[in-house]
């Protein structure tokens, strides 16, 4: 373990694991190995969202497929040393001689004998040249096991469990509206979404991130659905405003409440949602501000609105990369829809 100290009086840590799969482990800081509770770790502030952590984690995949084969190899030479040790005991062991009765000669003969056969092995023994250990080319290769890492089956039904779990929550919501009252709506729109984002906050903390990143999906599916059933019940008077203004105001408290998830529970998708849904709540913001019946002026406003938020979002709150590239997606497409419609948006006098 080396805690370096950095010319700006930061700590530079480096730590060696005690278990090489934990080189492998996504859920423990690549740098000091402690347990992650987000992209930046809190031991030794390694920021772990950002490109080249793929990098090192494919490096942190080779080094421990070479520890392992390593220590497979070590492992297959203390067995060959075991053996050699145990072969040269067997060796070494005098052979009982049964006392046979005779002449006093012919027993002195056979003690000579006994005497001179027990002399000749020692010397028979160190003549011959010590064994050498295995050669790496010529000793079988070790069996190294398989990178840990979910394999197509797994991330195929994965995706089909939050499909199939997204389509069940948009049913049964639907059901709810139709035969439930609106005091069951209101329960189903409050207890839903903050039990599905509690449930993917859990998973991610027991070190299930990809579970929880499909959990969290479902929740970010449910919210979409809450700002829809919230209008059609009209509740807290959402029926007095203009359905874009609702609408817009809506997606920006679920874009707030994606990318509070997203800081305190690590749960990359929650930022992904939240980066899609500020460009088009700005849209629909300022389109509202324009009257019904200037069409142009509206798509002109609103694009000009997505553009300059989502470019101002992506530079100055500094996300990290692929939030990043969500907003400048979000500003390019605001961007042509206001210049496409700048032709008709302000009419000539």
């Amino acid at each position: 373990m080396t805690d370096r100290s950095l010319p700006d009086g930061s700590r530079d840590v480096r730590r060696w694991p005690g278990d090489p799969l934990q080189l492998v482990d996504t859920s423990r800081c690549p740098a000091c190995f402690s347990p992650l509770a987000g992209p930046q770790c809190r031991v030794c502030g390694l920021d772990l969202d950002v490109p080249a952590a793929s990098e090192l984690l494919s490096l942190s995949k080779r080094l421990y497929d070479l520890e392992v084969a390593r220590q497979s190899f070590i492992s297959h030479m203390r067995a060959a040393q075991a053996a050699r040790v145990d072969a040269a005991h067997r060796t070494a062991t005098p052979v009982a001689v049964p006392a046979t009765g005779g002449s006093p000669v012919a027993s002195e003969a056979h003690a000579t004998g006994t005497t001179a056969r027990r002399t000749e092995q020692p010397a028979a023994r160190s003549a011959a040249p010590p064994p050498r250990p295995p050669v790496p080319g010529a000793a079988p290769p070790p069996s190294v096991p398989a990178r840990p890492g979910r394999s197509g089956v797994q991330v195929l039904l994965l995706t089909l469990g939050v499909v199939l779990i997204s389509v069940t929550a948009v049913v049964f919501l639907f059901v709810a509206y139709l035969v439930a009252g609106l005091e069951v709506r209101s329960v189903i729109i409050a207890a839903a979404s903050v039990l599905v984002l509690g449930a993917a906050w859990l998973l991610r903390a027991r070190r299930l991130p990809g579970t929880a990143e499909g959990v969290a999906s479902v929740a970010i599916v449910l919210l979409l659905l809450d700002v829809w059933i919230v209008r059609a019940n009209d509740l807290f008077g959402t029926g007095a405003v203009s359905a874009s203004t609702y609408t817009g105001i809506a997606l920006l408290l679920v874009a707030g409440l994606l990318t509070a998830t997203r800081i305190a529970s690590g749960i990359r998708v929650t930022g992904f949602g939240a980066a899609a849904l500020v460009p088009v709540a700005s849209f629909l913001l300022a389109s509202s501000l324009v009257p019904e019946s200037n069409l142009f002026t509206g798509i002109w406003a609103g694009g000009l609105a997505a553009a300059t938020v989502g470019a101002l979002a992506s530079l100055a709150a500094r996300p990290p990369a692929v939030e990043r590239v969500i907003l400048l997606w979000g500003a390019a497409i605001g961007g042509v829809l206001a210049l496409a419609s700048a032709a008709w948006a302000v009419p000539d006098p």
